[in-house]
């Protein structure tokens, strides 16, 4: 894997982390949770701040996987050009 790739698997894969996104995510949904049904009583710009962060707390942690899976491309094109490389010499 690439640095970058190797950085987001260790963050992603940090119990600090995990439990920070998780503390996050379940205090995000309480308060979700806890606005009014009445649809009146309902603040619209917290409702819309609630849904701000909650998806952005779910972008953070999508980006992280996406570096891990770009590095593990990555290091796979650098194997599949490697034996490529090697079958060619071989061949010679």
């Amino acid at each position: 894997m690439t640095g970058k790739a190797d950085r987001a698997k260790e963050i992603l894969e940090d119990p600090v982390v995990k439990e920070a996104f998780e503390n996050l995510r379940q205090y995000y949904f309480e308060r979700f949770e806890s606005l009014p049904m009445v649809e009146e009583n309902i603040d619209p710009q917290v409702f819309m701040d609630l849904r701000r962060l909650l998806y952005l707390l779910n972008q953070i942690k999508t980006d992280l996987e996406k570096m891990i899976q770009v590095g593990n491309l990555q290091d796979f094109r650098v194997q599949q050009e490697a034996e490529l490389e090697k079958g060619i010499d071989n061949a010679r």
